[in-house]
């Protein structure tokens, strides 16, 4: 089954970690992007910077629409 890609708008404020923590939980979706604002969690693992404590292999990214590539849906 393929996974619906999920980008989470502001992964680091808590609406957001909840939401990249809901994602993670479900079978049916993948976290694909996850765009910030200009600041420290640029750069950095969104699993970390979400407080999941484990690696996604999606970094944080101030360019919206790089992080949008090959998204299904966008959860603001």
């Amino acid at each position: 089954m393929k996974k619906t890609n999920v980008v989470v708008i502001g992964v680091a404020g808590r609406m957001g970690r909840e939401i990249a923590r809901l994602v993670r939980a479900s079978e049916g979706l993948a976290l694909s992007g996850a765009p910030e604002q200009p600041g420290p969690a640029i750069g950095q693992d969104a699993g970390f910077v979400a407080g999941l404590g484990v690696e996604l292999g999606v970094k944080v990214q101030a360019n919206l629409a790089a992080a949008l590539d090959g998204a299904d849906v966008v959860i603001d």
